[in-house]
């Protein structure tokens, strides 16, 4: 929770608990207060870009719709994804040390969180 809607709360005045406005807030929301306050911070921490998409991704995105993925990814990705980045690894990265990457030792997420 904010400083500011910490304040709220602690009026009365918000719907929160007393409890719950005690909290101390985590620290991925203190280091975003913190970069708000710098001028010219991008903010890449919700996901929601400050510019239009693209018109090829938005025609991709409603071919893909077209074409039944209207639901949530596997949460390590979407096999063919992760499949295509253990064979680039292999050729690419791999090539001197003789990676043998598979499948399943990797992920592709749109997110920060943790995939298994």
């Amino acid at each position: 929770m904010e400083a500011d809607q910490r304040a709220l709360y602690a009026t009365g005045r918000g719907s929160i608990a007393p409890a719950a406005a005690a909290l101390r807030l985590s620290g991925i929301r203190e280091i975003t207060a913190l970069a708000n306050r710098k001028p010219g911070t991008i903010r890449m921490d919700i996901g929601d870009p400050d510019f239009a998409s693209p018109e090829h991704v938005i025609a991709a995105a409603h071919r893909a719709a077209a074409c039944g993925a209207t639901h949530y990814t596997p949460s390590g990705g979407v096999p063919e994804l992760r499949d295509a980045l253990a064979e680039k690894v292999r050729t690419k990265n791999g090539e001197r040390r003789r990676l043998r990457i598979r499948r399943r030792r990797c992920a592709a997420r749109a997110s920060s969180s943790r995939s298994s």
